[in-house]
């Protein structure tokens, strides 16, 4: 058994996500946004460079905090069909920040991550009939609801912690002798390295 750990995906947030999604209608947009300022970013600005900004080691806004929303977005709507994007790097030629637009048949998810800026804008998916908003999609907990007549309905406020909801499927896969996740089975985690691979090279 081999199953990526991406906390945000096996929570009962994500599937109450997935279960409301025929609320919106034809989804058109989706804004996935997660940017948080680097405790060590200071320390970068000063000249010391710690783990956090060697992108020889793999670090940096897009590994470090884009690969939620984007494992999270490929769950959700699959392949896009087409991307563009735009990252900023530091003097170390790590990626502070960056931006993506996944491009599908009738929407787009626009995708936004950095390590060197605080953002409180929710997450949203958009579509002709409402909206479902969240924060936090690392740690995915409280997920609402909103028509088109602005009326919100929370659809769950979860304050279990969230790595305990992979730890319970992963535990289910082994005792069911199963070797891959069916929540969120490899060939996610496959074509969202993919993806990030291309969107490291902007």
């Amino acid at each position: 058994l081999l199953m990526d750990a991406m906390v945000p995906v096996y929570t009962k947030s994500f599937s109450t996500i997935k279960d409301n999604l025929h609320r919106l209608g034809d989804i058109r947009r989706a804004v996935f946004s997660y940017n948080q300022y680097s405790s060590r970013y200071d320390k970068l600005k000063n000249g010391i460079i710690e783990n956090a900004f060697r992108p020889e080691l793999g670090s940096g806004a897009l590994t470090d905090i884009g690969v939620y929303l984007i494992e999270c977005a490929v769950n959700l709507f699959g392949e896009p069909i087409n991307f563009i994007g735009n990252n900023y790097r530091l003097y170390t030629e790590a990626i502070g920040q960056g931006s993506v637009i996944f491009t599908y048949d009738d929407m787009d998810c626009v995708i936004m991550y950095s390590k060197i800026i605080d953002s409180f804008s929710p997450c949203q998916i958009i579509g002709e009939e409402g909206i479902i908003e969240f924060s936090n999609i690392n740690r995915l907990s409280r997920v609402k609801f909103i028509d088109r007549n602005k009326n919100e309905e929370i659809l769950i406020d979860d304050d279990r912690p969230a790595m305990s909801y992979e730890i319970e499927h992963f535990i289910y896969l082994v005792k069911n002798n199963l070797t891959d996740s069916y929540v969120h089975p490899l060939n996610f985690t496959g074509l969202s390295i993919k993806l990030m691979d291309e969107i490291n090279n902007f």
